[in-house]
Protein backbone atom coordinates (compact mmCIF):
# COMPACT_ATOMS: atom_id res chain seq x y z
CA UNK A 1 0.00 0.00 0.00
CA UNK A 2 1.69 3.13 -1.23
CA UNK A 3 0.33 6.83 -1.47
CA UNK A 4 1.18 9.17 -3.70
CA UNK A 5 2.02 13.06 -1.70
CA UNK A 6 -1.10 15.18 -2.19
CA UNK A 7 -0.15 19.14 -2.84
CA UNK A 8 -0.40 19.80 1.09
CA UNK A 9 1.91 17.02 1.68
CA UNK A 10 4.26 18.18 -0.65
CA UNK A 11 4.26 22.02 1.05
CA UNK A 12 4.84 20.45 4.34
CA UNK A 13 7.18 18.13 3.50
CA UNK A 14 9.38 20.75 1.46
CA UNK A 15 9.33 23.16 5.05
CA UNK A 16 10.33 19.91 6.99
CA UNK A 17 13.42 19.09 4.65
CA UNK A 18 14.31 22.51 5.00
CA UNK A 19 14.20 23.12 8.92
CA UNK A 20 14.89 18.79 9.88
CA UNK A 21 15.28 20.18 13.74
CA UNK A 22 11.51 21.94 13.41
CA UNK A 23 8.39 21.07 15.49
CA UNK A 24 6.04 23.40 13.57
CA UNK A 25 4.06 20.20 12.20
CA UNK A 26 3.97 18.66 15.45
CA UNK A 27 0.79 18.03 17.16
CA UNK A 28 1.64 17.22 20.01
CA UNK A 29 -1.53 16.45 22.91
CA UNK A 30 -1.44 15.66 26.67
CA UNK A 31 -3.36 14.82 29.60
CA UNK A 32 -3.32 13.09 32.41
CA UNK A 33 -6.09 10.20 32.78
CA UNK A 34 -8.63 9.78 35.10
CA UNK A 35 -7.89 7.45 38.26
CA UNK A 36 -8.45 3.82 37.55
CA UNK A 37 -7.57 3.94 33.78
CA UNK A 38 -6.03 0.38 32.95
CA UNK A 39 -2.62 0.71 30.89
CA UNK A 40 -2.99 -2.50 28.99
CA UNK A 41 -6.06 -1.92 27.80
CA UNK A 42 -5.62 1.57 27.00
CA UNK A 43 -2.54 -0.12 24.81
CA UNK A 44 -4.38 -1.99 22.98
CA UNK A 45 -7.03 0.39 21.97
CA UNK A 46 -4.27 2.95 20.65
CA UNK A 47 -2.99 -0.56 18.89
CA UNK A 48 -6.47 -0.67 17.33
CA UNK A 49 -7.33 2.61 16.37
CA UNK A 50 -3.93 3.09 14.55
CA UNK A 51 -4.70 0.09 12.63
CA UNK A 52 -7.62 0.64 11.45
CA UNK A 53 -6.57 4.20 9.86
CA UNK A 54 -3.70 3.05 8.14
CA UNK A 55 -2.59 6.88 7.55
CA UNK A 56 -0.98 6.89 10.88
CA UNK A 57 1.42 4.31 10.72
CA UNK A 58 2.88 5.23 7.06
CA UNK A 59 6.41 6.78 6.78
CA UNK A 60 7.90 8.62 4.02
CA UNK A 61 9.54 7.75 1.10
CA UNK A 62 11.32 9.27 -2.24
CA UNK A 63 12.08 7.54 -5.53
CA UNK A 64 12.17 9.02 -9.19
CA UNK A 65 8.75 9.18 -9.76
CA UNK A 66 8.23 11.64 -6.44
CA UNK A 67 7.46 11.21 -2.84
CA UNK A 68 5.13 8.91 -1.13
CA UNK A 69 3.47 7.01 2.28
CA UNK A 70 4.33 3.87 2.99
CA UNK A 71 3.73 1.27 5.88
CA UNK A 72 6.20 1.96 8.60
CA UNK A 73 8.09 -0.58 10.48
CA UNK A 74 5.44 -1.26 13.55
CA UNK A 75 4.01 1.72 16.12
CA UNK A 76 5.79 3.87 17.81
CA UNK A 77 3.70 3.08 20.85
CA UNK A 78 5.19 2.48 24.56
CA UNK A 79 4.52 2.84 28.26
CA UNK A 80 7.37 4.24 30.13
CA UNK A 81 8.22 5.42 33.50
CA UNK A 82 8.76 9.05 34.21
CA UNK A 83 9.57 10.98 37.45
CA UNK A 84 6.87 12.55 39.26
CA UNK A 85 6.66 16.45 38.06
CA UNK A 86 7.76 15.75 34.59
CA UNK A 87 7.74 18.23 31.42
CA UNK A 88 5.49 17.00 29.03
CA UNK A 89 6.72 19.61 26.76
CA UNK A 90 10.39 17.33 27.01
CA UNK A 91 8.41 14.39 24.65
CA UNK A 92 7.94 17.06 21.96
CA UNK A 93 10.73 16.09 19.60
CA UNK A 94 11.19 16.55 15.81
CA UNK A 95 10.06 13.19 13.55
CA UNK A 96 12.04 11.44 11.22
CA UNK A 97 9.66 11.20 8.53
CA UNK A 98 11.74 8.77 7.02
CA UNK A 99 11.00 5.96 10.25
CA UNK A 100 7.60 7.41 10.97
CA UNK A 101 4.91 10.51 11.88
CA UNK A 102 3.14 9.28 15.26
CA UNK A 103 4.45 8.63 18.35
CA UNK A 104 2.54 7.81 21.41
CA UNK A 105 3.66 7.14 25.52
CA UNK A 106 1.44 5.89 28.39
CA UNK A 107 3.25 7.40 31.14
CA UNK A 108 3.61 6.39 34.79
CA UNK A 109 4.78 9.34 37.02
CA UNK A 110 3.96 10.01 40.89
CA UNK A 111 1.20 7.33 41.37
CA UNK A 112 -0.66 8.95 37.87
CA UNK A 113 -1.14 7.50 34.13
CA UNK A 114 -0.28 10.14 31.34
CA UNK A 115 -0.94 10.11 28.08
CA UNK A 116 0.83 11.73 25.45
CA UNK A 117 -0.22 11.66 21.77
CA UNK A 118 2.32 13.21 18.83
CA UNK A 119 1.23 13.45 15.48
CA UNK A 120 3.02 15.15 12.53
CA UNK A 121 0.67 17.02 10.29
CA UNK A 122 2.16 15.28 6.91
CA UNK A 123 -0.66 12.57 7.96
CA UNK A 124 -3.10 14.33 10.22
CA UNK A 125 -5.40 17.15 10.54
CA UNK A 126 -7.55 18.68 13.05
CA UNK A 127 -10.43 17.08 11.86
CA UNK A 128 -8.62 13.44 11.98
CA UNK A 129 -7.67 13.94 15.38
CA UNK A 130 -11.22 14.12 17.16
CA UNK A 131 -11.78 10.93 14.96
CA UNK A 132 -9.32 9.20 15.99
CA UNK A 133 -9.69 10.46 19.56
CA UNK A 134 -13.25 8.96 18.85
CA UNK A 135 -11.99 5.61 18.01
CA UNK A 136 -9.27 4.90 20.49
CA UNK A 137 -12.45 5.95 23.26
CA UNK A 138 -14.79 3.09 21.46
CA UNK A 139 -11.78 0.68 21.36
CA UNK A 140 -10.75 1.13 25.28
CA UNK A 141 -14.41 0.40 25.83
CA UNK A 142 -14.60 -2.68 24.19
CA UNK A 143 -16.16 -1.96 20.78
CA UNK A 144 -15.02 -2.74 16.95
CA UNK A 145 -13.19 -0.06 15.71
CA UNK A 146 -14.53 -0.68 11.84
CA UNK A 147 -11.32 -0.24 9.49
CA UNK A 148 -11.08 2.54 7.34
CA UNK A 149 -11.11 2.44 3.40
CA UNK A 150 -9.07 4.57 2.63
CA UNK A 151 -10.08 6.60 -1.02
CA UNK A 152 -7.79 6.84 -3.56
CA UNK A 153 -6.07 9.84 -4.45
CA UNK A 154 -8.24 12.01 -7.28
CA UNK A 155 -5.72 12.33 -10.76
CA UNK A 156 -4.06 15.21 -10.76
CA UNK A 157 -5.19 17.80 -13.36
CA UNK A 158 -3.66 20.68 -14.88
CA UNK A 159 -4.94 24.33 -13.17
CA UNK A 160 -6.87 26.78 -14.13
CA UNK A 161 -4.72 29.77 -13.84
CA UNK A 162 -7.65 32.01 -15.43
CA UNK A 163 -8.92 31.65 -12.60
CA UNK A 164 -6.25 32.51 -9.69
CA UNK A 165 -5.53 35.76 -12.41
CA UNK A 166 -8.86 37.01 -11.95
CA UNK A 167 -8.08 38.04 -8.23
CA UNK A 168 -4.56 37.26 -7.29
CA UNK A 169 -2.66 39.96 -10.01
CA UNK A 170 -4.16 42.96 -7.75
CA UNK A 171 -2.10 41.86 -4.58
CA UNK A 172 0.60 44.05 -4.25
CA UNK A 173 2.05 43.19 -0.38
CA UNK A 174 0.82 40.96 2.30
CA UNK A 175 -1.72 42.21 4.68
CA UNK A 176 -0.14 42.37 7.93
CA UNK A 177 0.41 44.66 10.84
CA UNK A 178 3.40 46.99 11.10
CA UNK A 179 5.91 44.98 12.94
CA UNK A 180 5.73 46.59 16.48
CA UNK A 181 8.77 44.44 18.03
CA UNK A 182 12.01 43.31 17.39
CA UNK A 183 13.06 41.99 20.72
CA UNK A 184 13.92 38.48 21.47
CA UNK A 185 14.33 35.42 19.05
CA UNK A 186 11.54 33.41 17.17
CA UNK A 187 8.93 32.36 19.13
CA UNK A 188 4.99 32.22 19.46
CA UNK A 189 2.13 32.75 21.50
CA UNK A 190 -1.38 33.74 21.75
CA UNK A 191 -4.38 36.45 22.68
CA UNK A 192 -7.95 35.28 22.10
CA UNK A 193 -11.40 36.55 22.41
CA UNK A 194 -14.81 35.69 23.00
CA UNK A 195 -17.73 37.11 20.92
CA UNK A 196 -22.05 36.55 20.35
CA UNK A 197 -22.96 36.51 16.66
CA UNK A 198 -27.14 35.88 16.10
CA UNK A 199 -26.93 32.58 14.64
CA UNK A 200 -29.93 32.80 13.42
CA UNK A 201 -29.27 36.00 11.68
CA UNK A 202 -25.98 34.80 10.48
CA UNK A 203 -27.87 31.95 8.83
CA UNK A 204 -30.17 34.31 6.93
CA UNK A 205 -27.46 36.13 5.94
CA UNK A 206 -25.09 33.88 4.36
CA UNK A 207 -28.49 32.23 2.67
CA UNK A 208 -29.46 36.04 1.44
CA UNK A 209 -26.06 37.20 -0.21
CA UNK A 210 -24.77 33.74 -1.33
CA UNK A 211 -22.05 32.94 0.95
CA UNK A 212 -20.84 31.19 4.03
CA UNK A 213 -19.53 31.25 7.56
CA UNK A 214 -16.25 30.29 6.76
CA UNK A 215 -16.12 33.42 3.92
CA UNK A 216 -18.07 35.86 6.50
CA UNK A 217 -15.65 35.59 9.20
CA UNK A 218 -12.53 35.22 6.59
CA UNK A 219 -13.91 38.61 5.20
CA UNK A 220 -14.13 39.95 8.93
CA UNK A 221 -10.80 39.30 9.16
CA UNK A 222 -9.66 40.45 6.38
CA UNK A 223 -10.97 43.88 7.35
CA UNK A 224 -9.59 43.63 10.38
CA UNK A 225 -5.93 43.37 8.41
CA UNK A 226 -6.97 46.21 6.26
CA UNK A 227 -7.53 48.57 9.25
CA UNK A 228 -4.12 48.34 10.50
CA UNK A 229 -2.66 48.82 7.28
CA UNK A 230 -4.90 50.55 4.91
CA UNK A 231 -4.83 49.23 1.53
CA UNK A 232 -8.67 49.03 0.23
CA UNK A 233 -7.85 44.86 0.21
CA UNK A 234 -6.69 42.40 2.71
CA UNK A 235 -5.06 38.61 1.71
CA UNK A 236 -4.28 35.83 3.03
CA UNK A 237 -4.54 31.93 3.66
CA UNK A 238 -7.71 30.28 4.19
CA UNK A 239 -7.24 26.62 5.75
CA UNK A 240 -10.37 24.30 4.40
CA UNK A 241 -11.06 20.81 5.78
CA UNK A 242 -10.77 19.71 2.40
CA UNK A 243 -13.55 16.55 3.13
CA UNK A 244 -16.73 15.27 1.23
CA UNK A 245 -19.20 12.28 1.63
CA UNK A 246 -16.11 9.82 0.81
CA UNK A 247 -13.55 11.03 3.45
CA UNK A 248 -15.66 12.30 6.24
CA UNK A 249 -14.66 10.24 8.55
CA UNK A 250 -10.91 9.53 6.89
CA UNK A 251 -7.98 10.01 9.02
CA UNK A 252 -5.16 11.48 7.35
CA UNK A 253 -3.94 15.27 5.75
CA UNK A 254 -7.03 16.28 3.83
CA UNK A 255 -7.18 20.37 4.50
CA UNK A 256 -6.21 22.46 2.05
CA UNK A 257 -4.81 26.23 2.04
CA UNK A 258 -6.73 28.56 -0.48
CA UNK A 259 -5.52 31.54 -1.56
CA UNK A 260 -8.12 34.94 -0.51
CA UNK A 261 -8.13 38.34 -1.26
CA UNK A 262 -11.37 40.58 0.00
CA UNK A 263 -11.74 43.85 -0.70
CA UNK A 264 -13.60 46.75 0.76
CA UNK A 265 -15.01 49.30 -1.89
CA UNK A 266 -18.06 47.59 -1.87
CA UNK A 267 -20.53 46.35 0.44
CA UNK A 268 -20.49 44.09 3.10
CA UNK A 269 -22.70 41.52 1.04
CA UNK A 270 -20.97 41.87 -2.01
CA UNK A 271 -17.41 41.39 -0.48
CA UNK A 272 -18.62 38.38 1.35
CA UNK A 273 -20.34 36.71 -1.34
CA UNK A 274 -17.12 37.46 -3.62
CA UNK A 275 -15.01 35.50 -0.75
CA UNK A 276 -17.31 32.85 -0.80
CA UNK A 277 -17.13 32.62 -4.86
CA UNK A 278 -13.41 32.66 -4.82
CA UNK A 279 -13.31 29.78 -2.20
CA UNK A 280 -15.39 27.55 -4.46
CA UNK A 281 -13.44 28.23 -7.26
CA UNK A 282 -10.51 27.17 -5.32
CA UNK A 283 -11.76 24.50 -4.55
CA UNK A 284 -12.93 23.32 -8.00
CA UNK A 285 -9.61 23.98 -9.14
CA UNK A 286 -6.90 23.02 -7.22
CA UNK A 287 -3.40 24.41 -7.10
CA UNK A 288 -0.55 23.47 -4.13
CA UNK A 289 -0.77 26.78 -2.17
CA UNK A 290 3.12 26.73 -2.43
CA UNK A 291 2.65 27.12 -6.40
CA UNK A 292 0.29 29.60 -5.64
CA UNK A 293 2.57 31.66 -4.01
CA UNK A 294 5.55 31.38 -6.24
CA UNK A 295 3.40 32.65 -9.22
CA UNK A 296 2.08 35.55 -8.07
CA UNK A 297 5.22 36.43 -5.63
CA UNK A 298 2.95 36.48 -2.13
CA UNK A 299 3.80 35.06 1.16
CA UNK A 300 2.33 33.19 3.59
CA UNK A 301 2.49 35.08 6.23
CA UNK A 302 -1.34 35.66 7.88
CA UNK A 303 -3.53 32.18 7.73
CA UNK A 304 -6.89 32.06 8.50
CA UNK A 305 -9.14 28.94 9.36
CA UNK A 306 -13.02 28.73 10.67
CA UNK A 307 -12.98 25.71 12.93
CA UNK A 308 -16.22 24.83 13.36
CA UNK A 309 -17.44 23.30 16.85
CA UNK A 310 -13.70 21.90 17.10
CA UNK A 311 -13.79 23.63 20.45
CA UNK A 312 -11.87 21.40 22.82
CA UNK A 313 -9.25 18.57 22.32
CA UNK A 314 -9.84 14.77 22.67
CA UNK A 315 -7.82 12.08 22.84
CA UNK A 316 -9.60 9.09 24.51
CA UNK A 317 -13.42 10.09 23.80
CA UNK A 318 -15.34 9.28 26.88
CA UNK A 319 -12.19 8.87 29.26
CA UNK A 320 -10.77 12.55 28.83
CA UNK A 321 -10.21 14.65 31.86
CA UNK A 322 -8.23 18.02 30.47
CA UNK A 323 -6.50 16.74 27.46
CA UNK A 324 -4.38 19.94 25.60
CA UNK A 325 -1.96 21.38 22.83
CA UNK A 326 1.55 21.94 23.92
CA UNK A 327 1.88 24.90 21.97
CA UNK A 328 4.70 26.11 23.93
CA UNK A 329 6.82 23.37 22.38
CA UNK A 330 6.18 23.73 19.11
CA UNK A 331 8.64 25.67 16.79
CA UNK A 332 7.49 29.35 15.53
CA UNK A 333 5.62 28.35 12.25
CA UNK A 334 6.63 30.24 9.21
CA UNK A 335 3.41 32.34 9.27
CA UNK A 336 3.24 35.17 11.68
CA UNK A 337 0.07 35.67 11.91
CA UNK A 338 -2.68 32.29 12.35
CA UNK A 339 -6.31 33.15 13.14
CA UNK A 340 -8.49 30.82 14.38
CA UNK A 341 -12.05 31.11 14.68
CA UNK A 342 -14.24 28.11 16.91
CA UNK A 343 -17.47 28.29 17.86
CA UNK A 344 -17.86 28.66 21.61
CA UNK A 345 -21.65 27.65 23.43
CA UNK A 346 -23.83 29.96 22.67
CA UNK A 347 -20.92 32.68 20.99
CA UNK A 348 -17.58 32.21 19.06
CA UNK A 349 -14.07 32.71 20.00
CA UNK A 350 -11.00 34.10 17.88
CA UNK A 351 -7.57 32.78 19.10
CA UNK A 352 -4.71 34.36 17.21
CA UNK A 353 -1.28 32.61 17.42
CA UNK A 354 1.48 35.28 16.52
CA UNK A 355 5.52 35.36 16.34
CA UNK A 356 6.49 37.55 19.55
CA UNK A 357 9.66 38.33 17.50
CA UNK A 358 7.56 40.33 15.41
CA UNK A 359 4.48 41.89 17.01
CA UNK A 360 3.40 42.24 21.00
CA UNK A 361 0.91 40.90 22.82
CA UNK A 362 -1.16 44.37 22.99
CA UNK A 363 -0.82 44.63 19.15
CA UNK A 364 -2.30 41.16 18.77
CA UNK A 365 -5.18 41.88 21.63
CA UNK A 366 -5.77 44.92 18.94
CA UNK A 367 -6.34 42.90 15.80
CA UNK A 368 -8.79 40.16 18.22
CA UNK A 369 -10.52 43.24 19.19
CA UNK A 370 -11.52 44.74 15.71
CA UNK A 371 -12.15 41.25 14.11
CA UNK A 372 -14.80 40.47 16.70
CA UNK A 373 -16.75 44.06 16.88
CA UNK A 374 -16.56 43.48 12.86
CA UNK A 375 -17.87 39.76 13.18
CA UNK A 376 -20.23 41.06 15.50
CA UNK A 377 -21.40 44.01 13.58
CA UNK A 378 -21.48 43.21 9.87
CA UNK A 379 -24.50 41.78 9.81
CA UNK A 380 -26.78 45.13 10.34
CA UNK A 381 -23.95 47.46 8.07
CA UNK A 382 -24.17 48.05 4.29
CA UNK A 383 -20.84 48.66 4.23
CA UNK A 384 -17.67 48.06 6.07
CA UNK A 385 -16.94 51.27 6.84
CA UNK A 386 -20.11 51.84 9.04
CA UNK A 387 -18.86 49.23 11.26
CA UNK A 388 -17.50 50.90 14.77
CA UNK A 389 -14.48 49.71 15.41
CA UNK A 390 -13.36 51.42 18.28
CA UNK A 391 -15.88 51.13 20.45
CA UNK A 392 -16.90 53.82 23.39
CA UNK A 393 -14.40 56.68 23.00
CA UNK A 394 -14.70 57.42 26.68
CA UNK A 395 -13.65 53.91 27.60
CA UNK A 396 -10.86 54.28 25.32
CA UNK A 397 -9.77 57.39 26.51
CA UNK A 398 -9.79 56.01 30.13
CA UNK A 399 -6.69 53.85 29.10
CA UNK A 400 -4.72 56.64 27.37
CA UNK A 401 -5.26 58.95 30.38
CA UNK A 402 -4.63 56.03 32.83
CA UNK A 403 -1.09 57.89 33.84
CA UNK A 404 -1.15 57.84 37.28
CA UNK A 405 2.24 56.60 38.12
CA UNK A 406 5.72 57.44 39.47
CA UNK A 407 8.09 58.96 37.49
CA UNK A 408 11.65 59.87 37.38
CA UNK A 409 11.43 63.56 36.04
CA UNK A 410 15.10 63.46 35.83
CA UNK A 411 15.00 61.35 32.81
CA UNK A 412 13.63 63.73 29.77
CA UNK A 413 12.23 62.55 26.94
CA UNK A 414 15.47 62.44 24.51
CA UNK A 415 17.04 59.96 27.47
CA UNK A 416 14.48 57.55 26.79
CA UNK A 417 14.31 57.73 23.19
CA UNK A 418 18.09 57.49 22.99
CA UNK A 419 17.33 54.27 25.65
CA UNK A 420 15.83 52.99 22.82
CA UNK A 421 17.66 53.58 20.24
CA UNK A 422 20.43 51.43 21.89
CA UNK A 423 18.53 48.78 23.17
CA UNK A 424 16.10 48.44 19.91
CA UNK A 425 17.73 48.93 16.83
CA UNK A 426 15.77 47.40 14.26
CA UNK A 427 12.16 48.45 16.03
CA UNK A 428 10.46 50.85 13.79
CA UNK A 429 10.47 53.77 15.77
CA UNK A 430 7.95 56.64 13.46
CA UNK A 431 5.65 55.49 9.95
CA UNK A 432 4.20 57.41 7.31
CA UNK A 433 2.40 56.64 5.27
CA UNK A 434 4.34 53.55 3.22
CA UNK A 435 7.69 55.23 5.12
CA UNK A 436 9.31 54.31 8.47
CA UNK A 437 12.72 54.84 10.24
CA UNK A 438 14.20 52.30 12.92
CA UNK A 439 15.53 53.84 15.84
CA UNK A 440 18.98 52.91 14.94
CA UNK A 441 18.12 54.88 11.80
CA UNK A 442 16.89 57.33 14.17
CA UNK A 443 20.30 57.36 16.36
CA UNK A 444 22.35 57.88 13.01
CA UNK A 445 20.70 60.49 11.56
CA UNK A 446 19.41 63.09 14.49
CA UNK A 447 23.28 62.27 15.65
CA UNK A 448 24.32 64.19 12.59
CA UNK A 449 21.59 66.98 12.95
CA UNK A 450 22.70 67.22 16.88
CA UNK A 451 26.64 67.30 15.49
CA UNK A 452 26.08 69.70 12.75
CA UNK A 453 24.15 72.21 15.22
CA UNK A 454 26.80 71.73 17.39
CA UNK A 455 29.30 72.69 15.06
CA UNK A 456 27.66 75.58 14.49
CA UNK A 457 27.72 77.25 17.93
CA UNK A 458 24.16 76.41 18.74
CA UNK A 459 22.89 74.68 21.19
CA UNK A 460 20.97 75.41 25.09
CA UNK A 461 18.87 78.25 25.13
CA UNK A 462 19.16 78.77 21.14
CA UNK A 463 15.57 77.68 19.06
CA UNK A 464 15.63 76.34 15.43
CA UNK A 465 12.72 76.88 13.50
CA UNK A 466 11.50 73.86 11.88
CA UNK A 467 9.48 74.41 8.22
CA UNK A 468 8.92 71.16 6.87
CA UNK A 469 5.58 69.39 5.21
CA UNK A 470 3.89 66.38 6.59
CA UNK A 471 6.62 63.29 6.68
CA UNK A 472 9.10 61.69 9.22
CA UNK A 473 11.17 65.11 9.10
CA UNK A 474 8.56 65.71 11.90
CA UNK A 475 10.18 63.20 13.81
CA UNK A 476 13.80 63.57 12.70
CA UNK A 477 14.62 67.48 12.79
CA UNK A 478 12.96 68.08 16.17
CA UNK A 479 14.68 65.04 17.85
CA UNK A 480 18.37 65.97 16.42
CA UNK A 481 17.49 69.87 17.58
CA UNK A 482 16.97 68.22 20.74
CA UNK A 483 19.78 66.17 21.10
CA UNK A 484 21.92 69.19 20.37
CA UNK A 485 20.77 70.70 23.57
CA UNK A 486 19.03 73.60 21.79
CA UNK A 487 15.11 73.78 21.45
CA UNK A 488 12.72 73.53 18.25
CA UNK A 489 10.17 75.97 16.84
CA UNK A 490 7.75 73.97 14.53
CA UNK A 491 6.15 76.38 11.97
CA UNK A 492 3.02 74.71 10.25
CA UNK A 493 3.16 76.25 6.27
CA UNK A 494 -0.60 76.89 6.28
CA UNK A 495 0.34 80.17 8.38
CA UNK A 496 0.29 83.10 6.55
CA UNK A 497 3.58 84.00 5.90
CA UNK A 498 3.50 87.35 8.10
CA UNK A 499 2.90 84.96 10.93
CA UNK A 500 5.75 82.90 9.82
CA UNK A 501 8.12 85.67 9.49
CA UNK A 502 7.25 86.76 12.79
CA UNK A 503 7.21 83.82 14.62
CA UNK A 504 10.89 83.02 13.62
CA UNK A 505 12.06 87.06 14.32
CA UNK A 506 10.11 86.11 17.70
CA UNK A 507 12.07 83.70 19.01
CA UNK A 508 15.28 85.02 17.38
CA UNK A 509 16.10 81.52 15.88
CA UNK A 510 19.86 80.98 14.76
CA UNK A 511 19.13 78.33 12.21
CA UNK A 512 15.85 76.98 9.96
CA UNK A 513 15.48 73.47 8.78
CA UNK A 514 13.37 73.98 6.22
CA UNK A 515 12.08 71.95 2.53
CA UNK A 516 13.24 73.78 -0.44
CA UNK A 517 9.90 74.66 -2.03
CA UNK A 518 8.91 76.24 1.49
CA UNK A 519 11.57 78.91 2.58
CA UNK A 520 9.62 81.61 0.42
CA UNK A 521 6.88 81.50 2.98
CA UNK A 522 9.81 82.84 5.36
CA UNK A 523 11.55 85.78 3.19
CA UNK A 524 12.44 88.15 5.87
CA UNK A 525 14.66 85.39 7.70
CA UNK A 526 18.05 86.09 6.45
CA UNK A 527 19.96 83.40 8.53
CA UNK A 528 21.53 80.27 8.21
CA UNK A 529 19.51 77.27 6.35
CA UNK A 530 19.29 73.11 6.40
CA UNK A 531 17.43 71.73 3.83
CA UNK A 532 15.94 68.69 4.33
CA UNK A 533 17.08 66.87 1.01
CA UNK A 534 20.62 68.04 2.60
CA UNK A 535 19.99 65.80 6.08
CA UNK A 536 21.14 62.31 4.74
CA UNK A 537 24.43 63.79 3.44
CA UNK A 538 25.68 65.44 6.75
CA UNK A 539 29.07 63.93 7.77
CA UNK A 540 29.09 61.70 10.97
CA UNK A 541 31.09 64.25 13.15
CA UNK A 542 32.26 63.54 16.56
CA UNK A 543 30.75 66.65 18.55
CA UNK A 544 30.22 66.03 22.58
CA UNK A 545 26.59 66.23 22.23
CA UNK A 546 24.74 67.79 25.11
CA UNK A 547 21.00 68.00 26.11
CA UNK A 548 19.23 68.45 29.05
Amino acid sequence: MRFKLNDSQYDILAACLSDADSTAYNLPLFEELPPGTDASRLESAIRAAVSAHPMLNMRVSSDGDGSFLEPAEGIDLDTIEMAEGFDPCGLVKPFDLGKGACRFRIIRSGGGLFLFIDVHHIVMDGVSLRILAKDIGAAYDGRTVRPEDVPAAPEAKEPDWGFYDSFLPAVESPSLPLRDNYIGGPGSATVSKAFRVDAERLRRFCKDRGTSRTAYFAASMGYALERMDPKGYASMGIVMNGRDGSTRGSVGMLARTLPLAVRFDCTVGESMAAAKGILDGCTANPVAYSKVLAKYGLSDEVIFAYQGDVTDFAMVAGHDTAPRMLREAMSPAREKIRAEVADSGDGYTITITYRTDHYTEGLMASLASIFARTAEQALGCERFQDIDIIGDPEEALKGFNDSDREQDLSVTPIDMVERWMRERPDSVAAVFRDSSITYGQLDSLTYRIAAYLAGKGIGREDFVSVLIHRGLGMVTCPVGILRSGAAYQPLDPSYPKERLNFMVKDSGAKLVIADRDLVGLIDEYKGDILYTDELDSLPDGSVDVAHG
